[in-house]
């Protein structure tokens, strides 16, 4: 009975962030739990879906300096609750936040590839279907372009560093070199795997023979194999 009043507080609270703060901070991971708590509950799903999208766009400042709190708070929900999206809407709201995700560093975009790949390889269910496969196709561009692009792979969010050994704030600068190759050899890979397994996927739908379709790259990642 508390969520619809708990929901539109929270809801004004969103739209009154604009830049980075531990007021925007807590508002954005409540508004996360709730969405993992309640997803499953008959009548809610359309709220939350405004929630999470909500969240989707906020300022890009405000985003990036939260996405990789945001990127795991969507993964573990997907992990729990991906069979609670039904419609095209719900799967919308969602896979806009991680398309938003891909291009801001490695800390966010990781845990945010990471849920695309349960959505597309969780074993034993099918969450891939005709009302959101051009969405996560459009996700995955997202990571590829990201990938593909220096400026994006080089994004810095605050979480890309740890703090330092008196606690002072992380810094902020752009990673080195060889931490933008390694985030762009594990993402492609990645990215290259999801994508064969979505052809195929539509493969099966249409009556194509496999063949037709691209082999996964050889060293993908065990769990994208």
């Amino acid at each position: 009975l508390t969520f619809p009043a708990v929901h539109a507080h929270l809801q004004r609270l969103l739209a009154r962030c604009h830049v980075p703060s531990m007021a925007a901070e807590r508002v954005v991971v409540n508004q996360l739990r709730i969405c993992l708590r309640l997803l499953d509950v008959d009548g809610a799903a359309s709220d939350l879906a405004d929630a999470i999208r909500s969240i989707g766009a906020l300022q890009p400042q405000l985003l990036r300096s939260l996405a990789d709190r945001v990127g795991v708070g969507v993964l573990t929900l997907l992990r729990a609750n991906a069979s609670c999206l039904r419609t095209r809407w719900d799967w919308e709201a969602v896979l806009s936040v991680l398309q938003n995700l891909a291009g801001m560093g490695p800390a966010a975009a990781r845990p945010a590839l990471e849920a695309l790949t349960f959505v597309v390889r969780d074993e034993g269910r099918v969450h891939v279907t005709a009302s959101n496969l051009d969405l996560l196709l459009q996700a995955l561009l997202a990571f590829a372009d990201s990938v593909l692009e220096p400026s994006s792979a080089k994004t810095r969010t605050v979480a890309d560093r740890a703090p330092g050994p008196n606690g002072e704030p992380p810094l902020t600068g752009p990673p080195s070199e060889a931490e933008v190759r390694r985030w762009q050899a594990w993402a492609g890979k990645n990215v290259m795997a999801l994508m064969h397994a979505l052809f195929t996927r539509l493969s099966s739908w249409r009556g194509l023979p496999a063949r037709t379709l691209p082999a996964p790259p050889p060293d993908a990642p065990p769990g994208l194999a």
